[in-house]
């Protein structure tokens, strides 16, 4: 399957136009709103560039003029992934080249869902929510619990992180909030140029109008990264 991409999205929302394919953006006057709850049901991806999603929203160059809200429940639900460049959620919300008029909101629980990849520029996401290149007008709130739900990626240049808020390039009128709560759920990731974090907030060439409050509570959850150039994290608040 090499060179080809397979995806498997589960009651996912997904709003994006693909440069070449389409110049006009979406346009969403009201609510986007997922709710995802998945009990004993795994995915399992063998192949290259593949993508595995349980919930989780992502909206790309669109302007949504409502709030957005992504609330995924995970029980006995993992997610494995055999193949080089893939990306693997459960829940969380990325917002990309956009303007959204409303709160954003994302809770994600996960409870016995692992997350396994094996492959090189590899992503694993448990929760959390970014904003990139974009304009929100609203205040960003991220609430991630996970037990039992470990990362594990084996392969260059990848990433793991259980709930956190991006922030880069953007304007946020609103207050940033992220609580992260991991309970037995490590991340290790082997391979050079990797990085993994529970919790935290990052803000990065942008201004956001309102407070930031990251509250992380790690137990028994380490984080191991072995490769050079590779970065770990738990908790804190980074703005620059």
């Amino acid at each position: 399957m090499n060179g080809k991409c397979k995806t498997i999205i589960r009651m996912a929302i997904v709003l994006s136009v693909l440069t070449g394919l389409a110049t006009a953006q979406s346009t969403i006057n009201g609510a986007v709103t997922d709710i995802t709850t998945a009990t004993s049901s795994p995915l399992s991806i063998t192949g290259n560039n593949s993508t595995a999603r349980l919930g989780s929203t992502t909206i790309v160059r669109s302007t949504i003029n409502g709030a957005i809200t992504d609330i995924t429940t995970a029980t006995a639900s993992p997610i494995t992934i055999v193949g080089n460049g893939s990306n693997a959620r459960i829940g969380s919300i990325e917002v990309q080249a956009s303007t959204v008029n409303g709160a954003v909101t994302n809770i994600t629980t996960a409870t016995a869902s692992p997350i396994s990849i094996v492959g090189n520029n590899s992503t694993a996401y448990i929760g959390g929510a970014s904003v990139l290149n974009s304009t929100l007008n609203g205040a960003v709130t991220s609430i991630t619990t996970a037990s039992a739900s470990p990362i594990s990626i084996v392969g260059n240049n990848s990433s793991g992180s259980i709930g956190g808020v991006t922030v880069q390039n953007a304007l946020i009128n609103g207050a940033v909030t992220d609580i992260t709560t991991a309970t037995a759920s490590p991340i290790s990731i082997v391979g050079n140029g990797s990085s993994a974090s529970i919790g935290g907030t990052a803000v990065t060439g942008s201004t956001v109008n309102g407070a930031l409050t990251n509250i992380t509570t790690v137990t028994a959850s380490p984080v191991t990264v072995v490769g050079n150039r590779s970065i770990g994290v738990i908790g804190g608040i980074i703005a620059k």
